[in-house]
């Protein structure tokens, strides 16, 4: 929450089985800050099917959650919003803020995600179906601010409405603009692409429209994307399978759209062939450095935990084949996830991984 303690929001079927939406606090020492016991706080209860929740920090201390909502068809996904303080009281609608409540085809809106602005808003982005239905699936965005009120077009702006399906769009928030990212399978190569569009403030779109591509196929499928916040920029990491096997590629972008690396991105380690599955990324926004794991089959019959450290000009600070975690070469070493700690002169990296050993 940027104060040092956690929320967490879930679908909960405790008082019917379509689902609601709670959230709970926990401080550092583990200890449950809202409601009685581990009951938490109810974000929406209504009718209908509410589900796959998100939630965000908000820049005034407290947080967004977004969630996927059939009040109105229960065979038609909408997207809802709603923001609570740092205590965990409701600040908007009880009903929650209707980000989109397509009422033409009434076709599926799904995956948000959001991300806080630094005036107390958020951006939402999501996969949109109202242009007939998949696979004709496009990208929107809305900004809404503190309290509430949608700041773009009613319904959502549209992003990107090439044809063929965008899909898993992710946002993040830089020095005044929102980042949008997403998967792009309309492209003349056959193969998903990346594909990123930049919007100020005042929701003007920096870049051509339905945006410009971070990775262009070049005869791979990408997937797996990571888009991580920077104090200026923000860096794109992915998946994708240029090669006969899969590798792992980063890029970073300026506010203007400017790439900093070369063209496709650069590799996070050399090219094993062993295939690069997996990956979780994570980056301090004041630090130009991004940690990344994954795993990777090189000895041919069991998949090992690798790391590397890339800072944001493509120099590797890990050994150049990346950094083994365990010499366990008997059993998969899987669900790898990192996170950090700035202890104010240098980043520190926590990993952690599911094991088979004990099994052998």
């Amino acid at each position: 929450d940027g104060q040092g303690s956690f929320i967490f929001a879930w679908r909960d079927r405790r008082n019917e089985n379509d689902g609601d939406i709670f959230a709970q606090k926990v401080d550092l020492d583990g200890n449950t800050l809202w409601g009685t016991g581990l009951s938490g706080i109810e974000i929406y209860t209504g009718t209908s099917i509410q589900k796959n929740p998100r939630v965000t920090k908000s820049s005034d201390g407290g947080a967004f959650i977004v969630w996927e909502d059939g009040r109105v068809d229960p065979t038609k996904m909408d997207i809802y919003a709603q923001k609570i303080n740092s205590s965990g009281d409701i600040l908007w609608d009880t009903a929650g803020v209707a980000v989109t409540t397509d009422t033409g085809d009434q076709q599926d809106q799904l995956n948000p995600r959001l991300v806080g602005d630094n005036s107390g808003g958020t951006w939402i982005v999501w996969d949109d179906a109202r242009d007939g239905g998949f696979p004709h699936v496009d990208i929107y965005t809305q900004h809404i601010n503190s309290t509430g009120t949608a700041q773009l077009d009613a319904g959502g702006r549209l992003i990107c409405d090439d044809a063929g399906e965008q899909f898993s769009p992710l946002i993040k928030y830089s020095d005044g603009n929102a980042f949008i990212a997403w998967g792009d399978g309309d492209k003349e190569v056959g193969a998903n692409s990346i594909t990123l569009q930049i919007l100020n403030d005042a929701g003007t779109e920096q870049l051509p429209i339905n945006g410009m591509d971070v990775y262009g196929g070049i005869c791979g499928d990408s997937q797996n994307i990571f888009l991580l916040e920077g104090s200026s920029n923000s860096v794109a990491i992915w998946e994708d399978s240029r090669n006969s096997a899969t590798g792992i590629y980063m890029q970073t972008i300026s506010n203007n759209g400017s790439f900093g690396l070369e063209d496709n991105g650069v590799a996070l380690t050399t090219y094993s062939g062993a295939g690069q599955l997996k990956l979780h990324a994570v980056k301090d926004p004041n630090e130009d450095e991004v940690g990344a794991v994954w795993q990777e089959n090189r000895m041919g019959f069991v998949y090992q935990a690798y790391a590397q450290i890339m800072q944001t000009d493509g120099t590797q600070l890990g050994d150049p084949a990346g950094i083994l975690l365990s010499d366990n070469g008997m059993s998969d070493q899987d669900y790898m996830k990192i996170s950090y700690i700035n202890n104010g002169s240098d980043v520190e990296y926590y990993i952690g991984w599911s094991d088979g050993r004990d099994w052998l």
